[in-house]
């Protein structure tokens, strides 16, 4: 990964702007690639993105966009909406009350556990449990994998 390396600095900070207090994301691995900092339960009106890699699970406590990749496992918190665009090596869990939509790939397992999941795109499986909603849309690739 090229960009500005010194002690202290993540290697992609400088693809961000600074983010007010109330914005954020929270890793739970501490993944590189990705600044990591936490949402404090205010209503941020602004998605997030993430247009690098990230390497490691996300527990998201505010609203995403991907339009990189994740390579771990998505966790869609009650009162967050996680909107891929781009690739999740791994699986998205959906908890209650959180929202997923998928445009892009998931490598791995979409797991609605009393979410919404609005799938587009391309996934290897979906599961549901019975408080969930989730719809396929015409033109949804589910592999079977």
């Amino acid at each position: 990964m090229g960009g500005p390396r010194s002690a202290g600095v993540n290697p992609l900070s400088f693809a961000y702007p600074p983010l007010p207090s109330t914005c954020g994301f929270r890793s739970m691995r501490g993944g590189r690639g990705i600044r990591t900092s936490e949402f404090l339960q205010s209503g941020c009106s602004r998605m997030r993105p993430i247009n690098g890699v990230h390497k490691g699970d996300l527990r998201l406590s505010g609203d995403l966009t991907l339009t990189g990749q994740i390579r771990g496992t998505v966790w869609v918190m009650s009162g967050t909406t996680f909107d891929c665009r781009g690739q999740v090596v791994g699986d998205v869990v959906v908890e209650y009350g959180g929202t997923a939509v998928v445009r892009g790939m998931v490598v791995g397992k979409i797991l609605n556990a009393g979410g919404t999941v609005d799938l587009f795109g391309m996934a290897a499986a979906v599961n549901d449990s019975e408080n969930s909603r989730t719809i396929v849309h015409p033109g949804t690739v589910i592999t079977g994998n």
